[in-house]
């Protein structure tokens, strides 16, 4: 999941090791970003560790409780009105001009003709049948994040590395 906030943007995902811990990984491309999520709303984040061989260079663990608890915290704590004005307030505008760089790519997802259209699933085999783009290859994602008001917000394709 991504998550894409005023103070941070994270990619959190269950690692194999992370199952039996009873943990998830939270992973950041700037550290500042964990250490504004640990001190803000997440005490219990463990060890930030730092590579250099891997897509997202920085990531802690954290038990998965004490993350729902902290994502609920960071939804009682929203006080804005537009969200890439705070991004710019709160990281600069830098930040808030790659951050519109996602809003904007995002937003052709409302003049697509299958952004409506949701999977469809084959009872005999539980499997999705995605709809076909025009060159022929099946229109799949892999992350979905949707809004109180149904609105999609941001999406990664599932052969985005195709």
């Amino acid at each position: 999941m991504w998550l894409m906030t005023s103070f941070g943007f994270f990619s959190v995902v269950q690692k194999p090791d992370d199952k039996d811990q009873g943990t998830l990984t939270i992973r950041a491309r700037v550290r500042s970003d964990l250490e504004n999520l640990q001190t803000r709303f997440l005490p219990a984040l463990g060890p930030i560790t730092e590579s250099f061989d891997t897509d997202y260079r920085y990531r802690a663990k954290v038990p998965r409780g004490d993350l729902a608890v902290a994502m609920a915290n960071i939804v009682m704590d929203l006080n804005y009105s537009n969200f890439k004005s705070e991004v710019a307030k709160q990281q600069g505008g830098q930040r808030a001009e790659l951050y519109h760089g996602v809003w904007d790519v995002l937003y052709k997802l409302q003049q697509s003709k299958h952004a409506s259209k949701p999977a469809k699933y084959s009872p005999s085999t539980k499997t999705p049948q995605l709809p076909i783009s025009s060159k022929g290859l099946a229109v799949a994602w892999g992350g979905l994040l949707v809004d109180m008001d149904g609105r999609v917000l941001l999406r990664e394709p599932a052969n985005y590395y195709v």
